[in-house]
């Protein structure tokens, strides 16, 4: 009866666990969007119909997904390729959702005995590790370009609509 009771209270941590990792993917999720959301609406500033709208942000959304990794990862890409795509925002973020979705695969293959330099060039592989010319970047400082990306986009819409009067 002691062991059912033991392991019954890990219950709520495992729960917890689960929980923080949602929160996490959700909030890497909410600051990816709002970097597409940001930059749509500085390109769709210019337009006039909801047609040039539509199909610019299909256009726009599509593209950048591509370039930052989100259909293909960037270590696939050339290495001049990479060291630029490395300045888009969005490369960040779509590494911190793999990362974080992937987490737990990382840590049962360590736990089963594979070796650090397998998993970490399985992470490299598929972006889970980003690195800016040849640093690699902390979770921390993937998170800071996110946030700072988010506040400079909105800062420049917000001036777009101060000094730009006759948008139409």
């Amino acid at each position: 009866m002691k062991a059912i009771v033991n392991a019954s209270s890990l219950i709520p941590l495992l729960q917890l666990t689960f929980r923080k990792k949602r929160i996490t993917t959700c909030l890497v999720s909410r600051q990816f969007d709002g970097i597409l959301k940001q930059l749509s609406s500085i390109v769709n500033f210019f337009l006039k119909s909801q047609g040039q709208i539509s199909a610019v942000g299909t256009v726009v959304s599509a593209g950048y997904g591509f370039i930052c990794g989100a259909y293909m990862p960037i270590s696939q890409f050339g290495e001049g390729l990479q060291k630029v795509l490395s300045f888009l925002p969005g490369t960040y973020g779509t590494a911190l959702i793999r990362s974080h979705s992937l987490n737990g695969v990382f840590r049962e293959m360590s736990a089963l005995g594979f070796p650090d330099e397998v998993v970490e060039g399985i992470k490299k592989s598929i972006d889970c590790s980003v690195y800016f010319f040849g640093n690699k970047v902390t979770e921390g400082g993937m998170y800071a370009v996110l946030g700072g990306s988010v506040a400079l986009l909105i800062g420049i819409y917000i001036l777009m609509n101060i000094f730009i009067k006759d948008k139409k």
